[in-house]
């Protein structure tokens, strides 16, 4: 952790991780054909490609949601350095026990505000629903109808998004996956929890069980 902003401990850790990390064949098939990336094997795009999105995403992440205490070019190489060494280096330039959940925060925050709780359960609460009826509604869809998994998902995740997009495919569909499409729609456009609530209601909580607390991890 004495070396977060040190530039030239920080790139060749890196280099020799990055090195390491995308094999033999990849660096036989970039001597041969040099920067000719038209001319590379399958498998040395797919692992450059892969790669680069492996390190340049959780960068990003790490910038926006953890480094915002750090400035300047020790935020950027403390970012990219700890996304770089997890591909097995083991190596960390900044105390892990910062991070927003190893520090068991009991707030979320986000440019400088807290977001209300309950803001955050409703929001988990959508997503989780969302997420759940969409792949559920594709599983029978794509049963139902003998549809490629992937093309049932589409059309479920444009009807509950809303969306409008189709593969071409709802005009053929038979009765119970259209119910399934409408029902999908209805509950996007009037929103799962306005739903959820209309149905089994939303009754004040008047009382708390007593706390125990559970070992996790």
């Amino acid at each position: 952790t004495a070396y977060t902003d040190n530039l030239v401990v920080n790139v060749a850790v890196m280099l020799l991780i990055t090195i390491g990390g995308i094999g033999f064949l990849v660096w036989e098939d970039i001597a041969k054909h040099k920067l000719h990336f038209s001319q590379y094997r399958m498998q040395t795009k797919v692992v450059l490609i892969t790669s680069l999105l492996l390190d340049a995403v959780p960068a990003v992440l790490f910038y926006f949601f953890e480094y915002g205490s750090f400035s300047g070019e020790k935020r950027v190489l403390a970012s990219i350095f700890q996304s770089v060494t997890c591909r097995t280096a083991g190596f960390n330039t900044t105390d892990l026990t910062k991070f927003s959940e190893f520090k068991s925060r009991r707030d979320t925050n986000l440019f400088q505000r807290r977001i209300d709780e309950e803001t955050v359960r409703a929001a988990s609460a959508i997503f989780t629903m969302y997420l759940t009826f969409a792949c559920g509604a594709a599983m029978i869809v794509s049963r139902a109808e003998q549809l490629p998994f992937l093309t049932a998902l589409f059309e479920t995740g444009s009807a509950i998004g809303t969306v409008g997009l189709t593969l071409g495919v709802t005009p053929s569909l038979g009765a119970l996956s259209h119910i399934i499409l409408m029902f999908l729609m209805y509950f996007g456009r009037v929103g799962g929890l306005t739903v959820i609530y209309a149905a089994v209601g939303r009754k004040k909580q008047v009382f708390r069980y007593p706390e125990e607390n559970l070992t996790v991890g």
